[in-house]
């Protein structure tokens, strides 16, 4: 156990309000303390806001991050003459040598519960084990706003909102919690795209109706889609595009899905104008892939769609982004013309992937990925771009570093989109594909079969 005085100790010790404060989607409740020492603390703009140091930044409160910042809530106390003893994250204190210690404080003690039960995510499954949950910047930004508000609201009945108190165990005194007011599921349009509870709701009630039927999943979307926002329509979109291929056709031209279509196309004119995250770049990449898997191709709906993503690919992760390329594959095979229409935003989402992909290192992607890139960018036709080249050539070099532990499903995968990036015409061929083939004889088995065909 570490000793401490109160002289080694910068500006005594801190005491945080009962806060629900979310970390990493864990609700964090209880009083935590942190001592904050000179030494020990040498540049408070690099913490991060951990259940171990919640954090008590005296030297430099201003210093810290907005987002932080707003989380925090100290209270100094003065400490004279006190032992001050750190175990883990709390603090311990004497008066003397004849006092036990007492502890000042604690978390809370099984944290699993208060874990969120309900999957309110969208997940994309282009890639089936790597599904991934997606939640809208709204919806993350409401505890941390709700919490730093430190005014009551009036009830919309007149009436004023409940305050109870919570008493402070440490030093005796009472704190007021605010209670948030729950919305009781009257929000309507605009109104409901910026209500937490209501979006929940919203979701709950598509994964609910997709796990049933079909028609029930768009009796529910048909009731509900003027007020869904984009992480909404996402999940309905991904949920529909599971339909057979038999079902495609009836289910495109249903008048609930041309609907959907038109709302998708709403939020995201509205994100391309207002940029308020009403459909954040990840949800666009799953009404891409959806729209594709389906077969429905909107110009003018795809068009938006890679506008409002190609700047933010960073917060998608990576088979996101190769399924958003996709998407513009399956446009190109089957749309031509239309494909021809959307070039320059096509080369966009190429030239962002290129960016962001560069920035995460080849070797962090996962071969999937990689695999997905290659085909995608060998099949789209030549845009002389270098963004283009780059993946097509770090996609390929990568795969074959790892070449021992691809399946053979995988490895003929390769050899096709070699053989397919002969259509990009004889320079890329030459330049980009030729000296993988003459690096790996497995490879070059695999095209020249190929290439008899």
């Amino acid at each position: 156990m570490k000793e401490l005085r109160a002289s080694d100790v910068y500006q005594s010790f801190i005491r945080l309000k009962w806060a629900p404060v979310e970390e990493n989607g864990f609700p964090i409740t209880g009083y935590l303390l942190r001592y904050a020492h000179s030494e020990d603390m040498q540049d408070p703009t690099e913490a991060t806001p951990s259940v171990a140091a919640r954090l008590a930044m005296l030297r430099r409160p201003e210093a810290l991050k907005p987002t932080y910042r707003g989380m925090l809530r100290p209270e100094v106390s003065e400490c004279k003459n006190y032992s001050i003893s750190v175990r883990g994250t709390f603090l311990h204190f004497s008066v003397g040598e004849d006092l036990p210690k007492q502890r000042a404080a604690s978390c809370p003690p099984k944290i699993e519960h208060f874990l969120p039960s309900v999957d309110d995510g969208v997940s994309s499954k282009a890639i089936e084990d790597s599904a991934s949950t997606t939640v809208s910047e709204s919806e993350q930004k409401v505890s941390q706003t709700s919490e730093s508000d430190k005014t009551w609201e009036s009830d919309k009945t007149g009436g004023e909102s409940e305050r109870p108190e919570k008493e402070n165990t440490c030093i005796g005194d009472r704190r007021r919690v605010r209670k948030k007011r729950k919305c009781q599921g009257a929000c309507n349009g605009a109104e409901a795209e910026g209500c937490y509870s209501c979006q929940r709701k919203i979701n709950e009630l598509l994964i609910s109706a997709a796990a049933q039927d079909r028609d029930i999943l768009l009796e529910v979307v048909s009731r509900n889609v003027s007020r869904m926002n984009g992480v909404n329509l996402a999940t309905a979109f991904h949920r529909l595009a599971r339909a057979e291929p038999s079902e495609a056709r009836d289910l495109c031209h249903s008048r609930t899905f041309e609907a959907m279509l038109e709302a998708a196309l709403g939020r995201a004119a509205r994100e391309l104008q207002r940029k308020d995250g009403v459909l954040p770049a990840n949800c666009c990449t799953i009404i891409a892939w959806s729209c594709a898997r389906l077969g429905a191709f909107d110009q003018q709906l795809f068009g938006a769609l890679a506008r409002v993503a190609a700047p933010e690919l960073s917060q998608c992760q990576s088979f996101e982004i190769t399924n958003m390329l996709w998407a513009f594959t399956q446009l190109h095979k089957t749309q031509p013309a239309m494909a021809a229409q959307l070039e320059p935003e096509l080369v966009s989402l190429l030239d962002g992937a290129k960016k962001v992909f560069a920035q995460r290192g080849p070797r962090e992607l996962k071969s999937q990925v990689l695999l997905s890139a290659l085909v995608t960018v060998a099949t789209l036709p030549n845009l002389c771009r270098h963004s283009e080249t780059w993946l097509f050539a770090t996609a390929g070099w990568e795969l074959l570093k790892r070449w021992a532990k691809l399946s053979q499903e995988n490895k003929v995968q390769v050899g096709v989109a070699i053989h397919h990036s002969r259509s990009k015409g004889g320079h890329f061929f030459h330049t980009v594909a030729e000296p993988m083939i003459s690096r790996c004889p497995e490879l070059a088995q695999l095209h020249h079969g190929l290439a008899r065909r």
